[in-house]
């Protein structure tokens, strides 16, 4: 801006001339500059305590029953839905209606917490809740396709019993078996769900015999 082969008078000229054609735009740099930073600031804290209050209430939800959880957790899926937390309030009152009976309910929000959980492991627990519930109302095309995926990220285990529990539902033994093994060998060792898995294969060998 400032070039060393003028005299000081022939520089000043030089800057006023500079500033009258760029100091608008310097300024209005500086200003989106300032705004910039100070609107990421402001939304760092707003999440921040989005998230705590968040928390907070699903805290609260958990000890909660009857219309006070419902209540806690409309609140949560309407005011904190941009929040890890409106999934898992979705989830739990999917977990109280089902306990009730009521499947209607409780697909409507493991649907909700399908479709808008940003968190893979809710999304995961949301599809395969929903999918027992279509299995529970005699939906089984409906959970067939639901659980038609190709990532399971750490899920493979549940996948693969559901889809043994799919085949056996369709008469398909020998299938279902198959599904049960990959399921079991999908386990950690020493989980307390292979025995369940043990008896769900062993009874797809027996019906595949007959």
């Amino acid at each position: 801006m400032i070039d060393p082969r003028f005299s000081e008078d022939e520089q000043a000229e030089r800057l006023k001339e500079w500033w009258k054609k760029n100091g608008t735009s310097v300024i209005v740099g500086v200003v989106i500059g300032v705004s910039a930073i100070v609107g990421v600031n402001l939304w760092r804290n707003y999440t921040q305590t989005q998230a705590e209050s968040a928390s907070s209430l699903f805290t609260q939800l958990l000890s909660s029953q009857g219309e006070e959880a419902q209540k806690l957790g409309n609140e949560l899926l309407a005011d904190y839905d941009n929040t890890p937390y409106a999934a898992l309030a979705a989830l739990y009152l999917a977990k109280i209606h089902y306990e009730k009976g009521d499947t209607g309910d409780a697909e409507r929000r493991l649907s909700w917490a399908l479709e808008n959980s940003k968190q893979v492991s809710n999304q995961h627990v949301a599809r395969l809740r929903l999918a027992r519930v279509y299995l529970d109302t005699d939906r089984v095309g409906k959970a067939e396709e639901l659980v038609d995926i190709k990532q399971y990220d750490g899920f493979e285990s549940e996948y693969k019993e559901l889809l043994g529990d799919i085949a056996m539902l369709k008469g398909d033994a020998e299938s279902a078996r198959s599904a049960y093994e990959d399921a079991l060998n999908a386990l950690p060792r020493g989980s307390r769900f292979s025995e369940l898995l043990v008896l769900k294969r062993d009874h797809a060998i027996g019906e595949s015999t007959q």
